[in-house]
């Protein structure tokens, strides 16, 4: 069963909500684990993973049903987590190549001169 906008999660069915949240905070924690070896901590990264947390203990502290609007609350961080761990990835992507294609230009460029300046 998909989690879709504007459902009602019954006890029984909330696991399916809180394993999603679970499964975003590996994510989160991943990616904070990566930058941390790289020396950069996130500042919204960090607020990304306690506003997580700060939903699956509400999620576990809940009695009862769980209304659509609360799913819709839910859906909407999880989006945002998502939408913002992917663009990270992917400027972080753009950056390693940036800088890859300048090493090699780098070195092509001191080819040719080494090449000229010999010829």
């Amino acid at each position: 069963m998909a989690i879709e906008r504007g459902q009602y999660f019954t006890p029984d069915k909330r696991a399916l909500l809180i394993n999603e949240v679970k499964s975003e905070i590996s994510q989160v924690d991943g990616q904070l684990k990566s930058n941390s070896i790289a020396g950069i901590v996130s500042e919204d990264t960090q607020t990304t993973r306690i506003k997580l947390q700060q939903i699956l203990n509400g999620l576990f502290d809940k009695k009862g049903v769980v209304t659509p609007k609360e799913t819709d609350n839910i859906l909407d961080i999880l989006d945002n987590s998502k939408r913002n761990r992917l663009q990270k990835d992917f400027y972080k992507g753009i950056k390693k190549s940036t800088i890859v294609l300048l090493s090699f230009g780098a070195i092509a460029v001191g080819v040719y001169f080494y090449m000229k300046k010999r010829a």
